[in-house]
């Protein structure tokens, strides 16, 4: 049964020419099964399969005659021409035929012209691989023995070629001149674009071996450049590339600088950006719109990840999904998937109470206090119930007009994909951090220094005060908030005598062993007056340190702050204690 293009239904006519190429390139030749089998490619087969050129001449009368363009016809003609050339080339490599039965087919000049123009182009593409002289040798041939009346069919479509392969289009340009004089070239131009898709094709199983995933890994300060650099000398490879953002940079520009730096350093498999700031999440589809290249970003990284990326992109197969779906540990994709949904309803917390709604409505005073300044634009909701029946179906009814991200109540009501907590877990702080973290992450703008900043581990002092009496109140709250044991504060002044901890903007952070940390926070202490902190130096701000191993994410958030001065000025300007706090609540991601 012979299918024909003329049997095909009109839509996959008009869809034909518009399939993907990449899955047409994999295409290698017709399908044959017979009864006694499926047939095999024959030697003969080689040479008479391999006319591209009346093949070409027919496609082309072929396009014509459906009603394309020149320009329509001679577009798909270049891709044609390419596949064509692939298949032939495959047809000639799965031969496995030795020089000698070459030769007998295509001659010695030509098979020796063949191996000349391998040689020349090699000093110039040192990957090409040397299996390209007997297909090269074949195509030859029928160049030679092609008919003087034969036009020329790709003079048009000639620029495309170039920008897709301008190096081997200029080498094989220069070649064609010098051979004209050993063979006639009848169509130069078209000449030169064969055999640069030769040049081409006989680099890419290299190329598609050597390339790789690139790895961006973007920060304000130095941050970036030093994780890459630590990354790099981990792993031994020269890998990453660190970006360094300003902090005066605006959004804007700072997506225009990743574009730029991915559009640099892009290897053809696309790129993975690890950011410190969660802004970036919103790059990927810039990137990909305005340069066509494929980007996974992470929003939150450190050194460690830095490491496993590239090790996941320089020895495994990994695509850039599965790779950012490995390492997005903190669901950061889903953080901006959370922000980004367009929304008609409203979010809510729901509150709701066995006891009746008038519990339901002090449990729900409780909470609003707390969030409400953070959480603005956040609704409110209470409900009282007898059974269970009833409530679901007044939570389904509340549900229908906003989008309730969590329930806080006395009983489970059980409902699909709405996390609950019970009052009990939120009227202690344990509980009460933890929902609070969760609507955080929701709304997309989780902050990892929520998790390391306590009230109680603030201070505002008025007044004249050492660095010894700003460092001992410091610690002796910690203690007091039992986040460090006694031994703290001696591992604190045996670090400042080896290197007092100042940095430029008047700022002090002193710090400590990490063995004495019970539970990882920053202390804040602000003076009305400034302290001498180095001799030289003086602070008005203190950012003690007591933070754990896995805590860079808080510590390079808190750097980067630090780092911003309308953000320190916004600090100097707090007068409580709630006010500092609510500042770093305040970030935005």
């Amino acid at each position: 049964m012979i299918v024909t293009f003329d049997n095909l239904s009109d839509a996959l006519k008009s869809t034909y020419y518009a399939h993907n190429r990449e899955t047409r390139m994999l295409i290698r030749g017709d399908m044959i099964f017979a009864s006694s089998g499926h047939s095999v490619l024959t030697r003969s087969d080689i040479t008479d399969s391999w006319d591209i050129y009346e093949l070409l001449d027919e496609k082309f009368d072929e396009l014509k005659a459906q009603g394309l363009s020149d320009q329509e016809a001679g577009n798909v003609l270049v891709e044609e021409m390419e596949m064509s050339l692939s298949k032939q080339i495959h047809n000639v490599e799965k031969s496995k035929m030795s020089k000698d039965e070459i030769s007998a087919i295509v001659g010695k000049t030509i098979l020796e012209l063949s191996s000349y123009i391998y040689d020349k182009a090699k000093k110039e593409l040192p990957y090409l691989s040397d299996s390209m002289i007997f297909p090269l040798a074949i195509h030859l041939k029928m160049m030679n023995e092609r008919q003087v009346h034969q036009k020329a069919r790709f003079v048009r479509e000639i620029n495309k070629i170039k920008q897709n392969n301008p190096k081997e289009y200029l080498i094989a340009k220069n070649m064609i001149q010098n051979i004209q004089k050993k063979i006639l070239v009848q169509h130069p131009e078209e000449e030169t674009c064969f055999l640069a898709i030769y040049f081409q094709k006989f680099q890419s199983r290299y190329y598609d071996n050597q390339k790789k995933i690139a790895v961006l890994v973007v920060s304000h300060g130095h941050v970036a450049s030093a994780m890459a650099q630590t990354a790099n000398m981990i792993m031994g490879e020269y890998h990453a590339v660190g970006l360094d953002l300003e902090f005066s940079d605006s959004p804007k520009i700072m997506a225009d600088k990743v574009i730029a730096k991915v559009h640099e350093i892009d290897q053809g498999k696309g790129c993975i950006i690890l950011a410190d700031m969660g802004s970036l999440l919103q790059v990927g589809e810039r990137v990909e719109k305005e340069i066509g290249v494929a980007v996974g970003v992470l929003g939150r990284c450190d050194t460690l990840m830095v490491i496993e990326c590239l090790r996941k992109t320089l020895w495994t197969n990994e695509t850039i999904d599965e790779i950012v779906e490995s390492l997005d540990i903190k669901e950061t994709r889903h953080i901006y998937q959370n922000q980004n949904r367009i929304h008609e309803r409203a979010k809510a917390i729901l509150t709701c109470c066995v006891t009746g709604e008038g519990a339901a409505i002090q449990l729900e005073n409780y909470l609003k206090v707390r969030f409400e300044s953070v959480f603005k634009d956040v609704k409110w909701l209470h409900l009282g119930y007898v059974d269970e029946t009833s409530l679901m179906e007044r939570i389904e009814d509340l549900n229908q007009k906003y989008e309730i991200m969590a329930i806080v109540g006395t009983l489970d009501p059980h409902i699909s994909d709405i996390p609950f907590y019970t009052s009990q877990q939120v009227y202690q702080k344990e509980g009460f951090e933890s929902l609070k973290t969760y609507c955080y992450k929701y709304l997309g703008i989780y902050n990892p220094l929520l998790e390391v900043l306590d009230q109680q581990c603030i201070s505002i002092l008025s007044g004249n005060y050492t660095k010894e009496e700003v460092i001992d109140n410091a610690v002796a709250m910690m203690v007091e908030a039992n986040c460090v044991d006694e031994n703290y504060l001696l591992s604190v002044y045996k670090r400042e005598a080896w290197l007092p901890t100042y940095l430029q903007g008047g700022i002090g952070i002193p710090h400590g062993e990490s063995q004495y940390v019970t539970k990882p926070v920053i202390h804040i202490t602000k003076l009305d007056k400034p302290v001498c902190w180095d001799g030289e130096n003086f602070v008005d701000f203190v950012f003690t340190l007591a933070l754990k191993e896995d805590q860079t994410e808080a510590f390079e958030e808190l750097y980067k702050q630090m780092r911003e001065p309308s953000f320190m000025q916004i600090l100097k300007l707090c007068t409580s204690q709630e006010d500092i706090l609510e500042k770093f609540m305040l970030i935005q991601y």
